[in-house]
């Protein structure tokens, strides 16, 4: 198979229909080459089985709360990790793990996108 069509199918399936169409939609009237990129990178790294997607979705969380200025990526890898199957208690747990490592004010930002999250999703903690 096609290497951007994986790309597309496999981001339908972490985010959703229409989160993938709404990422697809933005960086294709920004740069299609980014988008085309995005899509085979996409396709190579979560076509591996190595990795579950919750395991895949906790390292994606972890590594967005430590650059403390992806708030629109890590509200969408929220959704994703609901989706994979992850809790909102195992979120804040895994926000609490890295407090000791990203310190409070990037910790409590975290909490305070993953509320938010959870609100607009309707998804009670």
């Amino acid at each position: 198979m096609d290497r951007l069509i994986q790309g597309s199918q496999l981001m339908k399936e972490v985010f959703g229909v229409e989160t993938a169409e709404q990422v697809h939609n933005h960086l294709e009237a920004i740069s299609p080459p980014f988008l085309d990129f995005l899509k085979s990178t996409f396709s190579d790294i979560y076509s591996d089985q190595t990795l579950d997607l919750t395991t895949k979705e906790i390292i994606v969380l972890t590594t967005l709360i430590t650059q403390k200025d992806a708030k629109p990526q890590l509200k969408t890898h929220i959704k994703a990790a609901i989706r994979a199957g992850l809790t909102p208690k195992e979120i804040y747990a895994l926000i609490l793990q890295l407090v000791l490592y990203v310190g409070f004010p990037t910790a409590i930002n975290a909490l305070n996108t993953a509320k938010e999250t959870f609100d607009e999703m309707a998804i009670k903690p």
